[in-house]
């Protein structure tokens, strides 16, 4: 199915891959939302649709946890103008790039950082060796992890791990289902996406690790570049 013009949308789906890695690579991205595999995955949590503005590819989030906005938009084409109908169908546009906000006419928008939106890198080297005071806490979780599990085993995270995977999320969710941190909003949500991550895995390119304990899952991780 085609993206409507504006001010017709579509929700996100899979027909949607093609389009989407289209208009990705249009530009070097510096914002993690704008990545292939996360529209797809929190498709459903971030309530998310497509339209089409001067040719660019623009992305409307309505997630369960906040109001709506509009990500910064895909493509080159009168970029100004595209911001300016997104503005006025929503208000708002947020998690966009600093480099985006510097082709914005100066002093026209109000713009303001949210921290609780921040990503977190570190450098490889860093976290590679661990070196410095600031990375005690990891260097003693190692230690404490390796004391308890010596005979630990690492590989890589496949579609095969589907089960272990859920039983390790059910389980982890139940220890702290009582916390003010972990609403049930919270755990549906990462369970959909979890859901959606193992059914489309290949197709997504995604990759991942997992931690055993001879046949018993610790711990594991999945994502995409």
């Amino acid at each position: 199915m085609a993206v409507p013009e504006y001010p017709n949308f579509k929700p996100i789906d899979l027909s949607d891959q093609e389009r989407l890695s289209h208009y990705l690579a249009l530009s070097e991205r510096r914002i993690c939302e704008l990545n292939l595999a996360n529209f797809i995955v929190w498709a459903d949590f971030d309530n998310s649709y497509l339209t089409m503005i001067n040719n660019n590819l623009c992305v409307l989030i309505n997630p369960l946890n906040e109001p709506a906005y509009f990500l910064e938009p895909l493509g080159k084409n009168k970029m100004i103008e595209t911001s300016e109908v997104c503005l006025k169908h929503i208000g708002k546009l947020s998690r966009v790039s600093s480099d985006f906000i510097s082709h914005l006419p100066h002093g026209r928008y109000n713009c303001a950082c949210i921290r609780s939106q921040f990503d977190y890198i570190y450098l490889t080297k860093d976290l590679a060796e661990l070196k410095g005071k600031k990375y005690d806490g990891k260097r003693n979780h190692i230690k404490r992890f390796m004391k308890h599990f010596p005979d630990y085993k690492y590989e890589l995270l496949s579609p095969d791990h589907k089960e272990a995977a859920f039983g390790l999320f059910e389980k982890w969710f139940e220890a702290r289902k009582d916390s003010k941190f972990f609403p049930k909003l919270a755990y549906l949500a990462q369970k959909s996406a979890l859901e959606a991550s193992f059914l489309n895995f290949d197709r997504l390119g995604l990759k991942g690790g997992a931690v055993f304990d001879h046949d018993r899952l610790l711990g594991f991780f999945i994502g995409s570049r």
